[in-house]
């Protein structure tokens, strides 16, 4: 009997160190491969205007100016500015608490919003 005991013990032991090797190869590839997140590149002034300015992807530096130069633009009639800014296809919308200016791709997205 205690013969069957031990080696329940070591293969269930066994199983234990298969998952947490297992789980610790699995580990890096998954951080590697986690999705970016909106980056807060924050405020600037644009025609008097206070905006509020996030990346993923994109330097914030680039973002900021993107934004900047598609809110002093007149805005378009379709919500769609014509072409592609930084790879990118950008919108202007009006929401609840104001305004948002948002250019997105597969990978990359700007997104600047004002409140009103």
């Amino acid at each position: 009997m205690r013969g069957a005991a031990g080696e329940v013990t070591r293969t269930v032991s066994a199983v234990a160190v298969l998952f947490v090797a297992a789980a610790l190869l699995v580990a890096p590839a998954r951080s590697v491969t986690s999705t970016a997140r909106l980056v807060n590149c924050g405020a600037i002034s644009v025609l008097s205007q206070k905006w509020h300015v996030a990346a993923k992807r994109v330097r914030c530096t680039s973002a900021r100016s993107l934004i900047r130069s598609l809110a002093s633009k007149p805005r378009p009639s379709l919500h769609r500015y014509p072409g592609t800014y930084l790879g990118m296809k950008c919108f202007d919308e009006t929401i609840a608490f104001g305004r948002e200016i948002e250019c997105r791709n597969a990978r990359k997205q700007v997104q600047g919003l004002r409140h009103r």
